[in-house]
């Protein structure tokens, strides 16, 4: 592996995903659209690139380790970014970024589908999130993926260091983890693979 292609490296997750692997020495590449709006990316050792997640070109040639936390808002920008990422030929390890709101409560339905837990005024985006997930699994067969999502809320600040992944159901009492522990989960999944072609929840242990 040539080292991590972060997408999305200015936002809270990419930026923690980038100072996590820039502190086990792996040379990392991080893509925004726009990256006079991120200068402290380059301080911190970070390759800052321009570029789009919808563009297969984005990806370097390689054999790189992808990660996928980029966000966007306009319609169909998560399935893009799977078309994109499916067709990259540079991607050797491909680790997205899930949603809290797509994984599955304890009724059966996603999070998002219950009006009494999710503010409506999300819904169209967690939709859209959902049907990137969705693409991913009916047409990723042809590359090594993984998407590990909070189990609960996102804090900043240090991090324990102690996770857990599980499965597709949102774990009990709905436990969140810090942005720094969701980094760490991430590489680990991208440098030594546990889920190959599935989604996990993740959350820190010992709040289960």
């Amino acid at each position: 592996m040539d080292g991590i292609v972060v997408f999305g490296a200015g936002g809270r997750a990419g930026r923690a995903v980038c100072a996590e692997a820039r502190g086990r020495g792996l040379p990392v590449i991080g893509v925004v659209r726009d990256p006079e709006r991120h200068p402290g990316l380059a301080a911190d050792g970070v390759t800052v690139v321009r570029g789009d997640v919808t563009d297969p070109r984005a990806v370097p040639a390689g054999r790189w380790g992808v990660v996928q936390a980029a966000v966007g808002f306009e319609a169909g920008f998560f399935v893009r970014a799977v078309d994109a990422l499916l067709a990259a030929e540079g991607v050797s390890r491909l680790v997205l970024v899930g949603l809290f709101a797509d994984l599955v409560g304890a009724d059966g339905r996603a999070v998002m589908e219950d009006p009494a837990v999710f503010p409506a005024e999300h819904l169209a985006f967690a939709r859209e999130h959902a049907a990137g997930l969705a693409r991913l699994r009916a047409v990723g067969g042809g590359v090594d993926w993984a998407v590990l999502t909070p189990g609960g809320e996102l804090t900043e600040g240090p991090g324990r260091g102690r996770y857990v992944v599980g499965g597709d159901r949102v774990p009990e009492g709905a436990p969140g983890l810090s942005y720094t522990d969701l980094a760490v989960a991430v590489v680990d999944e991208v440098v030594v693979p546990t889920l190959r072609g599935a989604r996990g929840a993740v959350w820190v242990a010992g709040c289960h």
